[in-house]
């Protein structure tokens, strides 16, 4: 099922993105974006399960890209890219984008394949789950409704065994 989710990048650096498209295009429909206005126009177009953001571009960070990013499409699986090594800024960044996992620059490629392995797993899992929820909540109201015909029928049966009752 991989090989049909989207995976967007993000990315101020041609060589970055050529890069991660070379990494993921195999397994994933690639979209890709060299600002991050650009980015979040693509995603309010496309169903994209993961996003891949650099921390550090012109005009708007990683961090409130994905931010925004969780507005636009909040079942999107968000990914930071970062050279940042400073731990403290790196979870503040994380919390406030709701962020699924953080790549350090230079990555490793079978590290950043995993991430996005897992993450478009995730995506995948998320959106089953909330189908089933969905389903569930309809199936309870047919049986609701279900439940409500039975006592009306149950409630018929005792009145019509009362009145059978007098007349005998």
């Amino acid at each position: 099922m991989t090989a049909e989710a989207t995976v967007l990048i993000v990315d101020d650096e041609t060589r970055v993105l050529d890069s991660l498209e070379a990494l993921l295009a195999m397994d994933y429909r690639i979209l890709r974006a060299d600002r991050p206005e650009a980015a979040l126009e693509l995603l309010a177009r496309e169903e994209v399960a993961l996003v891949i953001s650099d921390q550090r571009m012109p005009g708007m960070s990683g961090t409130e890209l994905l931010s925004r990013c969780l507005e636009v499409a909040p079942e999107t699986v968000r990914v930071l890219l970062t050279a940042f090594t400073d731990a403290d800024a790196l979870m503040q960044s994380i919390n406030a984008a709701n962020i699924y996992h953080f790549i350090l620059k230079p990555w490793d490629p079978t590290e950043l394949t995993h991430t996005v392995r897992r993450g478009v797993e995730r995506h995948r899992m998320a959106a089953e789950r909330e189908s089933l929820l969905r389903d569930l909540a309809a199936k309870n109201t047919h049986l609701e409704a279900t439940l409500t015909d039975l006592r009306a029928a149950q409630e018929r049966i005792v009145r019509e065994a009362g009145v059978r009752a007098q007349l005998q």
